[in-house]
């Protein structure tokens, strides 16, 4: 089924994600990115260390030019999501793919808890491309 809401079964990954994250359609449960090489798979979220303190890393790589909107969002509660304030750096990796990193400074008070997606969205009238 080429809708972009439907997923195959048993594993939870909509078309929508295989299509923005450059997953295999067959592929079962597919693995998060692997930091700093991946092509393919769902995004990487974790917690790392770095000189300005703690930070909330989110790694993932963005189909370009495909009226997708990526935004990664962290909640303390999985209620209230917000969008992150980091500036991401961004790697080509080729003509239809980019890397995407942020890192995110965790404040002292909250820090213990954190959780982090990323959502996509599609513009009006949105066909992935064959």
């Amino acid at each position: 089924d080429a809708d972009p809401d439907t997923s195959l079964p048993n594993d939870g990954i909509s078309n929508l994600f295989r299509y923005a994250f450059n997953i295999v359609p067959t592929l079962n449960s597919p693995a998060s990115i692997p930091p700093g090489s991946g092509i393919s798979g769902m995004p990487s979220i974790s917690r790392v260390s770095s000189p300005s303190g703690p930070v909330f890393r989110y790694e993932y790589i963005r189909r370009r030019g495909a009226a997708l909107t990526y935004t990664p969002k962290k909640s303390t509660n999985l209620t209230d999501w917000i969008p992150l304030a980091s500036v991401p750096t961004l790697s080509e990796i080729d003509a239809d793919w980019e890397r995407v990193v942020h890192n995110e400074l965790l404040l002292p008070s909250g820090s213990d808890r954190l959780f982090g997606i990323v959502e996509i969205t599609t513009s009006p009238g949105f066909l992935p491309a064959p």
